[in-house]
C-alpha cells in the first residue's frame, strides 16, 4: 500500500492533487471551517486542563492543504496564551501537497 500511495514516479499523492472537486475526495474540512475550529477549541480546552503547559507540540500527519490546522489555529486564538505556546510539526508524504 505504501508503494502504491507514495511511489515517486506513479504514487497516488505523490503524483497528483487528490483533493477537492477537481480531485477525487474531499475531507471535512475543506466542506465546513467549524470541523477544524471546534478540534482547536477542544484542544485549548485540554491545554487549560492540563494547567496551560509551554510549548506544546501539535503535530498533523498529511495535513494535504493545511485547511484543518489552519481552521483549528484561527479558533485557538479566542484562549489566551495557547496560541503562543503551540509549535508545529506538518508531516506531508506528498510532494505535490507539500509545495502548496
Amino acid at each position: 500500500m505504501a508503494l502504491c500511495l507514495t511511489d515517486p514516479e506513479q504514487g497516488y499523492y505523490t503524483t497528483r492533487d487528490p483533493l477537492g472537486v477537481q480531485g477525487d475526495f474531499i475531507t471535512a474540512p475543506e466542506i465546513s471551517q467549524m470541523f477544524g475550529e471546534l478540534i482547536g477549541l477542544w484542544l485549548a480546552q485540554c491545554w487549560l486542563d492540563q494547567g496551560r503547559p509551554a510549548p506544546v507540540t501539535l503535530t498533523e500527519l498529511g495535513p494535504g492543504r493545511g485547511t484543518l490546522m489552519a481552521d483549528a489555529l484561527r479558533a485557538t486564538r479566542i484562549v489566551p496564551g495557547f496560541h503562543e505556546a503551540l509549535r508545529l510539526v506538518l508531516v506531508e508524504a506528498s510532494p505535490v501537497l507539500r509545495a502548496r
